[in-house]
């Protein structure tokens, strides 16, 4: 069976929700907290990869242009600027579009 490429480092857009997603500065290091936070640094721990934070540059999740371009943390995995977005996106009805898709 072939071993399957996983990098050592994953982007991860965000924004903060209190109790959701949370960045907090420790020792001058940005760490995850939240319940989402919490489960991408526990996905981090147990597959052994480190998170690169990256807050969404309009703390938007998703800001539509309209010509197939978007902004936030769906922007920024489209760029290819985030390798993960985490914030409650499954939980706002809002944000749910055919036109982006949960996994590739």
């Amino acid at each position: 069976m072939k071993s399957l490429y996983f990098p050592s480092k994953i982007r991860v857009a965000a924004i903060e929700l209190e109790g959701v997603m949370m960045v907090k500065n420790v020792n001058n290091q940005l760490v995850l907290d939240g319940l989402q936070g919490k489960l991408v640094q526990c996905l981090a721990d147990k597959l052994n990869f480190e998170i690169e934070i990256l807050i969404a540059p309009d703390k938007d999740i998703m800001t539509d242009f309209g010509n197939g371009t978007f902004g936030g943390i769906v922007g920024m995995l489209q760029r290819r600027e985030a390798d993960m977005g985490v914030m409650g996106l499954t939980l706002l009805k809002k944000y749910r579009r055919p036109l982006i898709s949960a996994s590739r």
